[in-house]
């Protein structure tokens, strides 16, 4: 059974530094899907098609991996990358590292190193998350609860939206695992004062408890 929750980058990561006069940039995204990743490594090429290696490498969910040295020593360069993904236990990401060559050759563990390194850079400058499966919720109420619902609700869910006409309607985030919970609560404190509805599940990247909204 695959995991509900899954970590992944909530945001672009990239890293520059540059070894013995060889410049590296590494650029990462998430990528839901191996056409997601194909798509940004073409770009990166494009961006950079003036370098003299980029290297890349994927891991989505749905199985698909793969990785590519482009030129460089079988095995320095996208399957140290790939490792980064795996060992800092990613999903759904990609990652280019380009290389402009210094003139100073490196021996193929010191391309290892700098790849991994240009990889994980960029990787936690993309911000690790884990992303969580939340649904988008509507309640719809008379004004003499919503004192009562805007305690309870308050460290819960996370309203996006408040709509005052004959009643109030809020429109919110609330994780799948306590929707069942929260809302059968709500409806028994409110006396069945109120109309609970789910629109659709989506997942969140979760920060330090806090979804990125």
């Amino acid at each position: 059974m695959e995991p509900l929750t899954y970590v992944s980058l909530a945001g672009k990561g990239e890293s520059d530094f540059t070894i013995k006069k060889s410049h590296f940039l590494g650029h990462c995204v998430r990528a839901a899907s191996g056409d997601e990743a194909v798509a940004f490594i073409k770009e990166e090429k494009d961006l950079f098609k003036d370098a003299n290696h980029n290297i890349y490498a994927y891991k989505t969910r749905d199985g698909i991996v793969k990785c590519s040295d482009d030129g460089e020593p079988s095995g320095s360069a996208g399957l140290p990358v790939l490792d980064v993904i795996n060992n800092m236990g990613l999903d759904n990401v990609a990652v280019v590292v380009t290389r402009y060559f210094g003139g100073i050759l490196l021996g193929r563990g010191g391309l290892a190193r700098a790849y991994s390194r240009a990889a994980r850079d960029s990787l936690n400058a993309g911000t690790i998350a884990t992303f969580t499966p939340f649904y988008i919720a509507n309640l719809t109420f008379n004004y003499s609860i919503m004192g009562k619902l805007d305690n309870y609700l308050a460290d819960k869910v996370y309203i996006q939206d408040k709509e005052f006409t004959d009643k109030v309607k809020y429109k919110f985030y609330i994780k799948a695992e306590e929707t069942d919970k929260i809302f059968s609560n709500v409806i028994d404190f409110t006396s069945n004062r109120c109309i609970a509805e789910l629109e659709q599940q989506v997942y969140l990247p979760v920060v330090a408890g806090k979804p990125i909204i």
